[in-house]
């Protein structure tokens, strides 16, 4: 009885997973080669000397990101 029931809970769990609708999988065109968008939260600015940059942290925070509260 277990077993038919986990039979027929997969079933209904696998039709409703599946959809012939491909809009959720289309989210962005791969032949473009924009995989996927970066908008900052701020404004951009280059200063004027481009030395006085920090050098690069990866993973570390950028000054274009929101501020933590």
């Amino acid at each position: 009885m277990r077993s038919f029931l986990l039979l027929v809970t997969l079933s209904v769990f696998s039709m409703a997973c599946s959809s012939d609708n491909a809009e959720v999988v289309d989210l962005y065109d791969i032949d473009t080669g924009e995989e996927i968008v970066v908008l900052p939260s701020a404004e951009l600015k280059i200063p004027k000397n481009l030395d006085i940059l920090p050098e690069p942290t990866p993973g570390g925070e950028n000054l274009t990101d929101p501020v933590k509260k």
